[in-house]
């Protein structure tokens, strides 16, 4: 698998609002992993690839609420054989304050790399 992601990832286990209403529902979900692109979020609610959603967390390494409006660009549904953090949806930042993107690039810089993955374009797999 070619991995597509230009900026590293890290992992980011904190509860995420969700600000909008997405079919009829609004919600929360735990981010896995942010990066200053974007994030993933386990969750189970009905999202769709190109639904736009808003969300707002807080950072361990800053004392702000940070809210991001982005896109869903993948939707991990639930079936037999897949881990339950991998279900959920990846979402890529869209629109967002120049010092929210800062203060996510802090705790990306900061932050423990996953290890096994590729983060970055010039990255190398980490052996578990």
């Amino acid at each position: 698998m070619n991995e597509r992601r230009r900026t590293n990832r890290r992992p980011f286990k904190g509860e995420v609002e969700i600000l909008e209403e997405v079919r009829g529902q609004s919600s929360t979900a735990i981010a896995r992993d942010i990066s200053v692109s974007g994030m993933f979020l386990m969750s189970m609610a009905p999202y769709q690839v190109d639904d736009e959603v808003t969300v707002r967390f807080h950072l361990p390494s800053s004392s702000c609420h940070i809210e991001i409006t982005g896109q869903v660009i993948r939707v991990e549904a639930a079936h037999e054989g897949v881990a339950a953090k991998d279900v959920g949806v990846a979402l890529r930042f869209d629109d967002a304050d120049e010092w929210a993107l800062a203060e996510v690039n802090r705790y990306v810089a900061k932050a423990p790399r996953i290890a096994g993955v590729v983060t970055a374009s010039n990255d190398r797999p980490r052996e578990s």
